[in-house]
């Protein structure tokens, strides 16, 4: 069979494992994908700022070497499938740290990260909002930027 004759509708009726052996997505699949795209996109955007800005990755390498470092930052991948941290943890050298959550404009958290955003996580839709949290949480202390 040519997947490229498999219509959203038969795509649909099928098994996630022949789809899968045919290359073909649901409809639903497909908009997940770009979805997942969009938001890996941010997380590149966000972290780069972040690094801009005098933060470091919180690697090994990183702790070891000299130099300002404006705060650190872990980026936790496959977090659906570790639900126990949202997308960026962000630690300012005030000792505040902050726990953001990056979606796109039409991703919805799942039921675990809602549970942590509930209990003081924020939510980023954007690298504007994203920049905004991060200087309003390091107010007073002058250090993001100061490279």
């Amino acid at each position: 069979m040519n997947p490229a004759e498999i219509t959203p509708k038969l795509a649909g009726m099928m098994s996630k494992v022949d789809r899968k052996a045919l290359g073909v997505l649901t409809p639903d699949e497909c908009r997940l994908k770009v979805e997942g795209m969009a938001e890996k996109e941010l997380q590149g955007l966000c972290e780069n700022w972040l690094t801009l800005h005098g933060f470091r990755r919180r690697t090994p390498e990183e702790i070891a070497r000299q130099g300002h470092c404006a705060g650190w930052f872990i980026h936790m991948h496959e977090t659906k499938r570790n639900p126990i941290i949202l997308d960026l943890l962000i630690l300012f050298q005030s000792g505040k740290y902050i726990e953001i959550e990056l979606k796109t404009s039409t991703g919805k958290p799942s039921e675990e990260q809602k549970a942590l955003l509930v209990r003081g996580g924020i939510l980023c839709r954007t690298l504007e909002s994203f920049v905004k949290i991060i200087i309003d949480t390091d107010a007073g202390y002058g250090r993001v930027g100061a490279t």
